[in-house]
C-alpha cells in the first residue's frame, strides 16, 4: 500500500486502510510521533483550497468505508462532519469561493452529513449557503 502523490492530506486518504487491513493492533502508552506545527504549514494555513482538499480527503475515506462496516461508516461520517464543520466555522461569506462551496455541497449530500449537524451549525451552513433544508429532505 502507498500513499497517494502529489495530494496533501494523504495520511488521512491511507492511514485507515492501514489499520483496517492489520490482523492485530497494539496500544502502548509511549510518545513515539509528535507533530511539529509550522507558521505556515499546509495546516495552519487559511486558503479554502486546502480546506477543499482536507475534505476531499474525508470523503473519500468515507466512500471506501460505508458499504464496508455499519460501525465504520459512522466513525467516517462522524470524522467527516467534524472536519467540514469546523473549516467552515472559519467562513463568513461562501459567495466568494463559488467553485468551492458546490464542491463541499456535493460532498455533504452524498454523504448525507445534513442528518448528523447540530442544529446551531446547521443554521451557520444555511446562511452560508451550504446546507438547504429542501435539497436534504
Amino acid at each position: 500500500m502507498r500513499f497517494p502523490e502529489d495530494e496533501i492530506y494523504e495520511d488521512i486518504q491511507t492511514t485507515y486502510k492501514l489499520v483496517y487491513k492489520s490482523n492485530k493492533i497494539v496500544y502502548i502508552n509511549d510518545v513515539l510521533y509528535n507533530y511539529v506545527i509550522r507558521k505556515n504549514s499546509i495546516t495552519s494555513t487559511n486558503n479554502i483550497n486546502t480546506h477543499v482538499s482536507f475534505i476531499k480527503s474525508f470523503k473519500i475515506q468515507y466512500d471506501d468505508v460505508k458499504d464496508i462496516n455499519p460501525i465504520l461508516k459512522m466513525l467516517s461520517q462522524k470524522l467527516f462532519t467534524e472536519s467540514v464543520i469546523h473549516i467552515l466555522k472559519s467562513y463568513d461569506d461562501m459567495s466568494k469561493h463559488p467553485n468551492e462551496k458546490e464542491i463541499i455541497k456535493s460532498f455533504l449530500k452524498d454523504t448525507r452529513i445534513s442528518r448528523t449537524v447540530k442544529k446551531s451549525d446547521y443554521i451557520q451552513f444555511e446562511k452560508l449557503g451550504i446546507l438547504d433544508i429542501n435539497e436534504f429532505i
